[in-house]
């Protein structure tokens, strides 16, 4: 988790984003020393060498050199580790491209997905117009012969992929190294079956056993996700989204982090464990315990599922409007496990007084910044942004 305008760190204080701190600043290349269990400095107690690590960053920066981490240093620092972390994927992804390399018969770069031809043979022997849009065919449809990562978007969708989103924010390095990832973790098969079985048990038990606010009332997933008018917003609860919080929470549960307020595959913190417990009659599942390591991953899905749907369920309640649209709801509810309720809720708000639409994200997310800062408004919106490109990938990629 990154640092938030509201965390203030300095020599001799305790606090949880210390760790987190001293992360990034020896990512960037600041000496910590040889504290802590790795020997790099990174121990969570802010001492004279993370002081003066920080004064260094602020003086390579224009900041005032005070050695404490406000709101002006902690989002330069966050701004400055993302770029480095985006640099650091790319490496890896240049690196584990191989020539020649096949994923499950499909050939990269020629990208055959779905129906498309494989060794040579064509699909339902179907040849129009003598075109074959890179080896791929698919519903005879070329759209403008262009193609974007491999993928073909709106009106050209494999397996039901949802688009991207128009307003998205990520740059078109960020989309690749996204796919990358995902055609990385597909070529783990006990991976993917671990990490699918479990969201889809998942998704299945909120739906048939999960209950919602208010607690004791017994209320089921159908009621909570009633939006009136005969409309639900239950397809805003959709297995691809799980996957991709899943995705980017622990890198598809490969990279767990180390222990924090936030543990396990899909980073829950114990307060959500708690509300699971107090609304589900006969679960107690224990934080960190049960949620925090790679076998407990059925569980934190569980767990992370029936969240994700209780965030749309509190999504309706206050005076902003029922939600009509899922696709619209889904995005409120990644941007609402990123960012919290209160702050998107005030940023609905604040949308609405201003005489926008509080129920669309494209209308919403502009008015982060002046709520959360501007660091935290753009965690949120590249949050919502990756997951999205996570759930398409997951569909185009056939893992769901």
């Amino acid at each position: 988790m990154y640092i938030e305008p509201g965390d203030f760190l300095k020599k001799g204080k305790k606090h949880p984003k210390n760790t987190q701190a001293q992360k990034e600043l020896r990512a960037l290349g600041y000496d910590l020393g040889t504290g802590g269990p790795n020997e790099d400095g990174v121990d969570g107690e802010f001492g004279s060498k993370t002081k003066k690590a920080v004064e260094k960053f602020q003086k390579a920066n224009g900041l005032k050199e005070d050695g404490k981490i406000g709101p002006q240093t902690g989002a330069m620092l966050n701004e400055k580790y993302c770029t480095w972390l985006e640099g650091e994927l790319a490496k890896e992804r240049k690196k584990n491209q191989q020539d020649g390399d096949k994923q499950d018969g499909d050939k990269q770069d020629g990208d055959k997905q779905d129906g498309d031809q494989q060794d040579g043979d064509q699909q339902d022997g179907d040849q129009q117009d003598g075109d074959q849009q890179d080896g791929d065919q698919q519903d005879g449809d070329q759209q403008d012969g262009d193609k974007q990562d491999g993928d073909k978007q709106d009106g050209d969708q494999q397996g039901g992929a949802p688009p991207r989103d128009a307003d998205s924010a990520l740059t078109d390095e960020q989309l690749k190294q996204l796919r990358a990832n995902a055609e990385k973790w597909k070529k783990d098969p006990a991976l993917c079956k671990r990490n699918s079985d479990a969201c889809k048990a998942a998704i299945e038990w909120v739906v048939k056993n999960g209950r919602f606010a208010p607690p004791g009332k017994d209320k089921t997933f159908a009621k909570a996700m009633d939006a009136g008018g005969g409309k639900s917003i239950a397809a805003a609860l959709r297995l691809a989204k799980l996957f991709g919080i899943l995705a980017q929470e622990s890198s598809f549960g490969t990279n767990l982090g180390k222990p924090d307020k936030y543990q396990g595959p899909f980073q829950l913190g114990e307060a959500v464990v708690k509300d699971f417990n107090k609304h589900n009659k006969g679960q107690n599942i224990k934080w960190p315990d049960d949620i925090d390591e790679v076998k407990d991953t059925a569980t934190a899905a569980k767990v992370a599922a029936w969240y994700l749907a209780f965030i749309l369920q509190q999504l309706t309640f206050k005076d902003n409007g029922k939600f009509k649209d899922p696709d619209e709801a889904n995005k409120f509810a990644l941007a609402a496990y990123n960012g919290g309720l209160g702050t998107i809720n005030k940023a609905r708000k604040a949308a609405k007084d201003k005489g926008k639409d509080p129920n669309k994200w494209s209308d919403v997310k502009g008015f982060l910044p002046g709520i959360s800062g501007d660091a935290k408004a753009k965690e949120i919106a590249d949050y919502v942004g990756r997951i999205r490109e996570y759930e398409r990938l997951a569909k185009i990629l056939r893992c769901v």
